[in-house]
């Protein structure tokens, strides 16, 4: 096996293992707050679902994905968790990390 060999096959396991983990990140349920919300039975997490609207913790902005953030590039239908991982709060510029689900 030649050197480049060895680079490219490292090149792409290591993209791999980042995209797992950038993946990995984005599905990660949010704590609930409320106990009429599902939760998962083993870690008692509220369980995202498809199409719900989320609320900046820092600010209280909503995301409505019905609606999107046309003035950022995120059309109406946009699911919160389809949203470019730079994605911030347009009001507070916080990260899509501190946002719950509604």
């Amino acid at each position: 096996m030649t050197k480049s060999t060895v680079k490219t096959a490292f090149t792409i396991l290591t993209s791999f293992v980042v995209l797992g983990a950038v993946w990995a990140s984005r599905n990660t349920p949010v704590p609930v707050h409320s106990h009429t919300e599902a939760r998962d039975t083993e870690t008692g997490v509220k369980i995202a679902r498809r199409m719900q609207k989320w609320v900046c913790t820092f600010c209280g902005w909503v995301y409505d994905p019905e609606v999107g953030v046309p003035d950022e590039g995120i059309s109406p239908g946009t699911d919160f968790m389809d949203l470019p991982l730079d994605f911030v709060c347009p009001v507070s510029g916080h990260p899509w990390d501190d946002f719950e689900i509604l």
